[in-house]
């Protein structure tokens, strides 16, 4: 639990495929714009975790979507206030140097993450009435 790199990378992965069929094309889709095919059906993401925290993305291919770097790099960004300090219960995760290519159709390597020590404070959702 103090293995801050692997720590930053797992929070890497996990951002990445939370949304499941965002990083498919679900967020990135902009009909005319940004077209991804077969939107009705679109697929969840696999993620691939390599042993050196890097995490390749992809879908099955029957699945409707496309994984893209565009896809990827959208769902990166999605909800995070500073890159280089996402804080987490478990870690300060450094995504700044996260590096993303092609591996194929539908399959994106992605790289470069980080982590530092947690800090003691969390963020909090409240709804009132």
């Amino acid at each position: 639990m103090d293995d801050w790199h692997r720590l930053g990378c797992g929070t890497l992965a996990g951002h990445l495929l939370e949304c499941a069929g965002q990083i498919t094309g679900g967020y990135f889709a902009d009909p005319g714009i940004k077209d991804v095919p077969a939107l009705a059906r679109l697929g969840f993401p696999i993620g691939e975790v390599g042993e050196d925290g890097s995490v390749r993305i992809t879908k099955v291919a029957t699945a409707g979507g496309l994984v893209t770097e565009a896809t990827c790099k959208e769902q990166l960004l999605y909800e995070i206030h500073d890159p280089a300090r996402y804080l987490t219960p478990d870690v300060v995760a450094d995504f700044s140097n996260v590096r993303m290519h092609a591996d194929g159709k539908d399959r994106v390597v992605i790289e470069g993450a980080t982590g530092t020590p947690r800090t003691g404070q969390l963020k909090v959702s409240i709804g009132y009435l």
